[in-house]
């Protein structure tokens, strides 16, 4: 029969594993690689910040998020999109939740990018999360602003995959600011009836002071005037540089996706 003092031992040997196993494993976490410059676009200090951004990001998800760059004399005519999927086949074994940007510069109007999801990613970043996603981020890139961009990309892969699947979003419900519009309006709301309370009730109103009797509505008239129609040509969509939608990796997982060529 196992005594109590046993008990008790065999619980601090559990707790003394927990203390100790567990900090490394944040460590492994924080220390893992998700920043791959090949293209060498950013400085030292911004490389860092992007992968702490990263780490924070992916431990809250469980969806490693990953930057991927090139420029296009390292890669020849390959495109974005094949560079992305062979990072998660090769790279990344095909295994784990991942939302991967592979980006290839070049001079303007040559520039390629692809953003993936794979397996929990590719149902909270879908097709079309990520092409608004995409519109967020190329202004910065075509710019050579690549820092920026890519921390664009961070936040708001991290925002959209932390909304319930079939929202919108970029709803306006979802706005910080919209938010707070909100709850300063219930509060000034609550705020008044208790002020209004405070007076007593006003029991006086117009209709104290007017002879019902005496009142009639003398007439009433409305004259139609005119009406004018406006024919605007609707603007036809060019979606050349726009493409992707997902696909396979290689015959391998299926992902979600879109690419942006400016």
């Amino acid at each position: 029969m196992v005594s109590y003092s046993q008990k008790f031992a065999a619980f601090l040997v559990l707790m003394l594993v927990f203390l100790v196993v567990l900090p490394f494993g944040n460590k492994a976490e924080a220390a893992k690689q998700r920043v791959f410059d090949y293209g060498n676009l950013l400085s030292s200090a911004e490389k860092q910040k992007l992968e702490d951004s990263a780490a924070e990001y992916s431990s809250k998800r469980k969806i490693d998020f990953y930057i991927v760059t090139h420029v296009r004399e390292q890669v020849g005519s390959q495109k974005a999109q094949i560079i992305m999927e062979d990072f998660y086949s090769e790279v990344l074994k095909a295994k784990g939740n991942a939302a991967i940007l592979s980006y290839i510069d070049d001079v303007p109007g040559k520039k390629d990018l692809y953003i993936g999801g794979y397996k929990k990613a590719e149902k909270s970043l879908n097709n079309n999360r990520i092409n608004t996603l995409l519109d967020k981020i190329v202004p910065y890139l075509a710019e050579d602003e690549y820092a920026k961009g890519f921390e664009k990309y961070l936040d708001l892969a991290y925002e959209y995959s932390g909304i319930r699947f079939g929202l919108n979003p970029e709803s306006i419900l979802f706005k910080t600011w919209f938010q707070l519009l909100i709850a300063c309006s219930v509060a000034g709301i609550v705020l008044w009836i208790m002020l209004r309370d405070i007076g007593g009730k006003v029991t006086v109103s117009g209709a104290t002071y007017r002879d019902a009797g005496q009142s009639k509505l003398l007439g009433k008239e409305d004259r139609y005037i005119t009406t004018t129609v406006t024919r605007v040509r609707k603007p036809e969509s060019n979606d050349n540089n726009n493409f992707g939608g997902g696909g396979m990796s290689g015959g391998g997982p299926s992902h979600s996706g879109g690419g942006r060529r400016f």
